[in-house]
């Protein structure tokens, strides 16, 4: 079930959140884009570059009380500071190593959210995964947690997931969505090849993470029915996607 042109001009208006602010030309200095963010974002971007565990999680804490769900904070909090560490380190102010340090204290928060009280069981499959040589997770792993948090059965096959691995867990289990992430999309012919493979099933796909949102086209190139910019767009549009 392929998503219409109208969904997908709703799923780039959902995007109306501090995700979206932040993508700004990157000539624009490093100051200009930090006044650019939400003070929260600020404060946890800050908490990340610093490698400081203690006030990360303290911030993280906080906006699930005020923000109600993952999702939103995935959506409102993590991303955009994800996307700006991946732009400091797209120009040369930070190293690999400080984005690492980043992405396991944003690991850890993952681990430590609880899941939403009171959730549906039994509801409709769904499989996410990132294809071949893929190894970027943080982002799979937010959508699996939202996904699950709005009474999905998720199931998780994680990085680098061989084609024909991910093709005989949907053969078994018969999902109503498959979901693929990448942040770098080092090989663009696995997750192709896949995409139509799953489609030929009749099973519908929705793409996301930072290979996505950096290349528009990309998700319609690769044949996905939907791409979502963000945690909480992608979360409309499975529910459209899967007719719920």
């Amino acid at each position: 079930m392929a998503a219409s042109p109208k969904e997908w001009v709703i799923g780039r208006q959902l995007l109306d959140t501090p995700a979206r602010a932040l993508r700004s030309k990157r000539s624009r200095s490093p100051g200009a884009q930090r006044r650019s963010v939400r003070a929260p974002v600020r404060a946890f971007l800050d908490a990340l570059l610093q490698e400081d565990r203690e006030a990360a999680f303290r911030i993280a804490d906080e906006q699930l009380g005020i923000l109600g769900s993952r999702a939103a904070v995935f959506a409102e909090l993590i991303h955009p500071a994800q996307y700006e560490i991946g732009e400091l380190w797209y120009r040369g102010e930070i190293g690999i190593d400080v984005e690492h340090r980043g992405t396991v204290i944003v690991e850890a928060i993952l681990e430590r959210l609880p899941p939403a009280a009171g959730r549906a069981a039994n509801g409709p499959r769904c499989v996410v995964a990132a294809v071949g040589l893929e190894e970027h997770v943080v982002g799979l792993h937010m959508l699996a947690a939202a996904l699950e948090d709005d009474g999905w059965e998720v199931t998780v096959l994680g990085r680098r997931t061989a084609e024909d691995q991910l093709l005989d867990v949907v053969n078994r289990i018969k999902p109503r969505l498959v979901c693929i992430s990448a942040g770098y999309l080092p090989e663009l012919a696995p997750v192709k090849r896949t995409v139509a493979q799953i489609k030929a099933r009749g099973i519908p796909v929705l793409v996301g993470g930072a290979a996505f949102n950096r290349s528009d086209g990309l998700a319609e190139r690769v044949g996905a029915d939907a791409h979502g910019q963000d945690v909480r767009v992608a979360l409309t549009l499975a529910r459209r996607l899967a007719g719920r």
